[in-house]
């Protein structure tokens, strides 16, 4: 996830006091991050509080008469904020005032999710969860438990890239629904729920593999398949009411109540154990560096390295049972129970772009499978391997920039090395390009440059997610928004250069690896450019498979839209350990763009073509 940055004072020592905001009371209820780095969350004096960066009050907006806010606030793509407070769910606006109020027939513990498409879930004591319109009106609501026993959600849902909604409850199951309310299946864990001994009090997290992490007062941190089957479970010595956060590498991070911080590795084992002095319900978060931070009841929030050692200590003075978040800046933001939220230097860089790195996943607590480029727009893909069926592709953004008024942003797709074999963040499985038009145009634009099919997602401001699945002959898909609706168009492509061109130019070029040569002249409304080559990464596989992947930009002297992170034709060359070579060129770019390639290099060029709109994809293939 990627925010615009905020300034940070360059000499300020990580793990001390930025500033200390007074509620006069505290709470459990974790801080929320807007996009313009507004804090919000709910504390016990019953208000819900907007502060700015520097620790100034916005507004505060008095929302309930109970006597604890329990549920922490969400920002949906509008910028409104939900929050649950004694028995309702309350949209405020972002200047404070009140959008709606929905009404449950008990306490609202549960802190809402967003779907896509802007739909509002939140369980409720009255054991129920719902689903609310944008506009506040109901859109379902599920029966947790059964007649004789039915039972209250405390847990709060999360949701998969495929829609799925996960929440726990306190009848001891893990409950998995389809978007239109119906029951996919209900896990059970082991503790009997007549003594809390199963109680979910703790929100799920989705892994890339689709794998669904959450705790349980039974005792045990679980983790359960897509289908809902057991994966494992790893126990701990007392309740796991804290809610997981999953690193880069797939290491899944929780507190239990016996007050240990734990690591755990993908296949359930333990990497280490972190012991504080209090019990731990506050969930953890992953910053940029690695380092974990989790408060404690014995009144301190912790950063732990990612090798399980203590980095600092920041004492409160009480329980700090609420769930850090971290700024774009690295700022760290908590809540006490000593009525303080304190604001904590962090490293100069804020979260990171992990599969589920902090509570409710992201800063704006969507509790959402996927990632977020711009606060507006959120982008998601999933591959389906042979090896191990559908994975959730991980995002990683390569660069952006303004250029002539408009955004540019680009990055891709890949799988992780733990899910597949050939799975590594330099092999690009989907090229992304997304334009942020100056007349309010936003496009999204898939590549694929993979083997497996891959569905591509994508919703903006809140407007419904469109969808779609890259193939070997599917290779491109343009999602796009315009005055609150939503368009899509998909190219079926051969990798043959379309007929009725004949590439005239003969670029000087940029030699590759293995005696390879490329070279690109993008054909200009003011005349033929040679095209600009930036290399974006390589690698080789296990499999002795080699890659090299970039894009030729144009000439930023010469046009006005030209930029280094303006990518015009992304490139991905596979070296195959048979001896074959496929050079792979997308046109993501306006002009017709002629492309050339040379194995082995002697001067000149063996192979062309020219990529358009309407034919954006040429291979060349060569056998060494």
């Amino acid at each position: 996830m990627t925010w615009a940055l905020f300034p940070v004072s360059s000499w300020a020592q990580e793990g001390t006091q930025k500033w200390i905001f007074e509620t006069g009371l505290g709470g459990t209820s974790s801080p929320v991050i807007g996009p313009d780095g507004t804090i919000y969350l709910g504390a016990d004096d019953m208000n819900l509080y907007a502060i700015d960066s520097d620790g100034t009050k916005k507004w505060a907006t008095f929302l309930t008469d109970y006597w604890a806010f329990f549920s922490s606030p969400a920002i949906g793509a509008d910028g409104t904020v939900y929050v649950g407070g004694n028995t309702n769910l309350y949209a405020v606006k972002p200047d404070g005032t009140q959008k709606w109020i929905f009404q449950t027939e008990d306490d609202v513990y549960s802190s809402p999710a967003i779907g896509s498409d802007g739909t509002i879930y939140v369980g409720s004591n009255d054991k129920h969860l719902y689903a609310i319109n944008p506009d506040g009106t109901q859109k379902w609501a599920f029966p947790t438990g059964d007649e004789l026993r039915p039972s209250r959600v405390e847990s709060s849902p999360a949701i998969g890239p495929d829609g799925t909604i996960y929440v726990g409850a306190n009848d001891s199951y893990l409950y998995a629904l389809n978007a239109d309310g119906t029951q996919k299946w209900a896990f059970p864990t082991e503790g009997q729920p007549t003594v809390m001994g199963g109680w979910i009090t703790s929100s799920p997290a989705v892994g890339l593999d689709g794998t669904i992490y959450v705790g349980a007062l039974d005792k045990n941190f679980y983790a359960i398949n897509p289908d809902g089957t057991q994966k494992w479970a790893f126990p701990t010595e007392n309740g796991v009411g804290s809610s997981p956060a999953i690193g880069t590498d797939g290491t899944v991070y929780v507190g239990s109540l016996d007050g240990n911080l734990y690591a755990v590795s993908s296949d359930g084992t333990q990497k280490w154990a972190f012991e504080t002095e209090g019990g731990i319900i506050s969930s953890p978060a992953v910053g940029a560096d690695g380092t974990i931070y989790v408060g404690s009841d014995d009144m301190n929030l912790y950063a732990v390295k990612p090798d399980g050692t203590r980095k600092w200590a920041f004492k409160t003075e009480a329980e700090v049972q609420s769930s850090p978040a971290i700024g774009p800046d690295g700022t760290i933001y908590v809540e006490s129970l000593d009525g303080n939220i304190y604001a904590i230097n962090g490293p100069s860089e804020g979260g990171v772009s992990a599969p589920w790195p902090m509570f409710r996943h992201d800063a704006m607590h969507t509790g959402r499978s996927g990632y977020w480029p711009t606060p507006d727009l959120w982008i998601a893909g999933i591959i389906h391997t042979d090896e191990k069926g559908p994975v959730q592709a991980i995002w990683k953004e390569g660069g952006r920039d303004d250029t002539g008024g408009h955004q540019v942003i680009w990055g891709h797709f890949y799988a992780s090395p733990t899910d597949v074999t050939w799975g590594s963040e330099q092999n690009p499985d989907l090229f992304v390009k997304i334009w942020v038009d100056a007349s309010g145009r936003v496009d999204v634009n898939f590549f694929h440059v993979s083997v497996p099919d891959i569905q591509v997602f994508s919703t903006y401001k809140g407007v419904s997610a469109e969808t779609g699945t890259t193939t070997l002959d599917r290779r491109y898909i343009r999602q796009w928004y315009l005055e609150g609706q939503s368009y899509k168009e998909e190219n079926t492509e051969d990798g043959i250069a379309v007929e009725g061109y004949s590439p005239a130019g003969n670029p000087s070029g940029y030699a590759i690896i293995n005696q390879l040569k490329i070279g690109a002249v993008i054909n200009t409304d003011d005349g033929p450019s040679e095209g600009f080559w930036r290399k974006g990464g390589e690698d080789t596989t296990d499999a002795g498979h080699e890659v090299v992947w970039g894009h030729f930009y144009a000439d930023p002297e010469k046009f006005r839209w030209a930029s280094e992170q303006n990518p015009d034709l992304f490139v991905k060359i596979w070296f195959d350990a048979s001896g074959r070579v496929d050079v792979n060129f997308f046109h993501v770019s306006v002009p017709e763009i002629e492309v050339f390639s040379d194995l082995p290099t002697e001067g000149g060029y063996d192979q062309k073509g020219t990529t358009i709109t309407d034919d954006r994809y040429v291979r060349h293939v060569y056998q060494r």
